[in-house]
């Protein structure tokens, strides 16, 4: 195994999958293929990596999770893999791996047999993010973030804002939807949007527990009062800008129907979570989704390197986009395959949009393609 040595940002990548039972973090290729591990801060070698995965460098756990994202989202493989798929949750991989190491340290150096820390963890996000801490000053996390406001939110750019009225008065529906309780989410989009952000939504769906949002069919949508959930409110009495709490994409979608008075409409989803946001809504309800991805800029892919993003840039996992093998060369990492097959195009941000003039026209993913492409990466060089 190779020793870490760099600093710890550069050991996070968004993305990493956790086996918490070997203590191990994995980075997979398009198709389930381990490309890279880590046990604790060590990188294994090539040999180390065929050793504990086998020749085919697969994992039965991973495979399932290739076959379908969500099977692993609950149940009993949930309790063996979890993948960091955003930025709540993504530094919790240098945790584990620190942890990983102490473990380590204890029994002279050697891995022992299964490793239960990331249970810990769990019971930390928990305790971090439970809805009702935001109100009651608990868990460090929410405390901070309303003590600290310009500290941990960058203001929304005006010209997004002036993006958003021009799209409403193009009598485009724009909804936002959130899995965040709806005082910690409103708080958020306050502070970046301003006092008004609500004018800028003809809908806005709180805890929305996505992906369940989009498959659960028959999960019902709840009225609001000061904050709080109150009694159901049926599809049917949806109203253009009107909040609601929990709710389901079909529900969503009828009322969106009757808002403009149409008997089709054609969705977009905007969303920067490869699962919840990009692939969930793809397949299950055969949404157009456009991902947001910083780690695009910040790769200087296609784009030049953004200095804001540049902390997600990880020259021990490599590009978060494609990985280098020495038997096929540069072939794509598991999200540049769910980008390839789920999205339209990929942005880093959505201030690059709102840049751009609403008419215009893009070249999308080409799903045949089985080659590493920057087809539907914007901007191009």
């Amino acid at each position: 195994m190779k020793p870490f040595n760099e600093k710890s940002t550069d050991f996070i990548q968004r993305g990493l999958i956790v086996d918490s039972q070997r203590g191990n973090l994995l980075k997979l290729d398009y198709s389930g293929k381990i490309v890279k591990v880590a046990h604790g801060l060590s990188f294994l070698t090539p040999e180390d990596i065929k050793k504990t995965y086998g020749e085919h460098l697969t994992w039965e756990v991973t495979n399932e999770f290739v076959k379908d994202f969500l099977a692993t989202w609950n149940g009993p493989l949930s309790e063996k893999m979890r993948t960091f798929l955003d930025y709540f949750d993504m530094p919790a991989s240098l945790i584990f791996a620190r942890a990983v190491e102490e473990i380590d340290k204890q029994n002279d150096g050697r891995p022992v047999e299964s490793y239960t820390v990331y249970n810990d963890i769990v019971d930390g996000f928990n305790f971090m993010f439970t809805p009702a801490h935001f109100a009651e000053n608990k868990g460090k996390f929410f405390p901070l973030i309303k003590q600290h406001p310009d500290k941990y939110y960058k203001k929304c750019s005006p010209h997004v804002l002036e993006w958003l009225k021009e799209l409403k008065a193009k009598n485009k529906i724009l909804f936002v939807l959130t899995g965040s309780y709806i005082d910690f989410a409103n708080h958020t989009a306050t502070t970046c949007l301003g006092d008004d952000w609500k004018q800028y939504f003809d809908f806005i769906g709180y805890f929305s527990k996505k992906p369940g949002f989009f498959t659960g069919v028959n999960r019902p949508f709840l009225r609001l009062n000061n904050l709080k959930e109150k009694n159901e409110i049926l599809p049917t009495e949806l109203k253009s800008g009107q909040c609601f709490s929990q709710g389901n994409w079909d529900g969503l979608i009828e009322a969106m129907k009757k808002s403009l008075n149409k008997t089709d409409i054609k969705p977009l989803y905007i969303g920067d979570n490869f699962i919840q946001d990009l692939y969930t809504p793809s397949k299950y309800t055969h949404c157009d989704t456009v991902a947001v991805c910083e780690e695009q800029s910040a790769e200087g892919f296609p784009t030049k390197e953004h200095p804001d993003s540049s902390y997600l840039k990880s020259n021990l996992w490599d590009s978060y986009f494609y990985t280098s093998n020495s038997s096929e060369g540069k072939t794509p990492t598991i999200w540049s395959d769910i980008l390839k097959k789920h999205c339209k195009i990929c942005v880093p941000s959505i201030s690059y949009l709102a840049s751009e003039p609403i008419n215009k026209k893009y070249s999308t993913f080409n799903d045949e393609d089985s080659n590493f492409s920057t087809d539907g990466f914007y901007p191009t060089r």
